[in-house]
């Protein structure tokens, strides 16, 4: 079941690319539901469409998120009834949003969970590759959930980080700043991650030394203090312990979590952070639609930036992987 939201103004639209996002978690009880936005010609995020998925697509994501927390050689492999069903989603979606906005609109960049293994994350890629629904084909059309976050906000740029830019120019390869991202996930489940980031990715260290804690807290309780000492505890041993990490440049909030537990949320941040990094909490997009806004935004690059346009780079990606992530 697709469910719309209201948009302003439809027929006016002159961007023709839609970002989906398909979720940030998937545990058994609380599967993160599939949403799509597109960039409108102000640049504002619209979202858009949120998808109650199918049981068959639940069982999928579950399959490969379960395959990817185990320690045994992994044993799923892509198979075509995969592919016909993302192709089906994504074409429900897809039509959905051509007949809202009544022209042509393509599925130009998808985000995939962050919480699945390397193995999984290209079996998915390799899946959603067959779909005719979309011409995603290559493993940089497909970003992960904390690029998104960052994108959704834009900061990917010295600039947009608050960082100033010497005469010779800005790199942020260099510069190596610093985003906190914040997700609280229905059923009480918080993920907190300190990332380094550039203008295509975020390094939130590895799996042998994660930069990332998962807790599941009491969401059916006022927990501010819990939550603020959770909070301290993190940005104690990720932030001010890491030499690597520097102190963050934004402080991004994200989640599915109920309105009145977003709130929660907030206070308990305000309350953690030093008085310096109260002013990088950015919260003004919807947390709900934090990933699909910065999918929105990425279609958007694949449709008016050279840089990201496959034309020109087509003869070369058909003689490589299709797993290589160079943008």
């Amino acid at each position: 079941m697709l469910h719309v939201l209201d948009i302003p103004q439809a027929n006016n639209i002159a961007q023709t690319a839609l970002g989906v996002h398909l979720g940030q978690r998937y545990m058994q009880d609380t599967p993160d539901l599939p949403t799509a936005a597109y960039i409108d010609e102000n640049d504002d995020a619209i979202p858009l469409i949120k998808l109650s998925a199918p049981l068959d697509y639940q069982n999928y994501m579950q399959r490969i998120h379960d395959e990817s927390q185990s320690f045994h050689d992994f044993s799923y492999s892509p198979e075509d009834d995969d592919a016909k069903m993302l192709n089906r989603i994504l074409q429900q979606v897809r039509d959905q949003a051509t007949q809202l906005l009544e022209r042509p609109i393509n599925i130009t960049s998808l985000a995939l969970p962050r919480e699945i293994g390397t193995l999984e994350h290209d079996y998915l890629v390799e899946a959603i590759s067959e779909c005719e629904a979309t011409p995603a084909k290559y493993g940089w059309q497909f970003r992960e959930f904390l690029y998104n976050a960052q994108l959704a906000y834009g900061l990917n740029t010295c600039e947009a980080l608050g960082i100033p830019e010497p005469t010779e120019g800005c790199d942020l390869d260099e510069e190596e700043p610093a985003i906190l991202f914040v997700d609280y996930g229905q059923g009480g489940v918080l993920n907190l991650y300190a990332g380094i980031v550039n203008e295509y990715a975020v390094h939130a260290g590895n799996y042998r030394d994660p930069w990332h804690v998962e807790i599941k807290v009491d969401a059916q309780e006022e927990n501010i203090k819990d939550l603020q000492s959770i909070f301290e505890d993190f940005i104690q041993k990720q932030v001010v312990a890491r030499d690597e990490v520097q102190d963050p440049r934004a402080i991004i909030i994200s989640g599915d979590a109920s309105e009145a537990e977003i709130e929660n949320l907030k206070q308990a941040l305000h309350l953690a952070l030093p008085e310096d990094w109260k002013c990088l909490v950015r919260d003004q997009v919807d947390p709900f639609w934090v990933g699909a806004v910065g999918a929105a935004r990425r279609a958007k690059l694949h449709v008016v930036d050279s840089r990201y346009d496959i034309g020109e780079y087509e003869e070369w990606l058909q003689s490589i992987p299709r797993e290589h992530d160079e943008l």
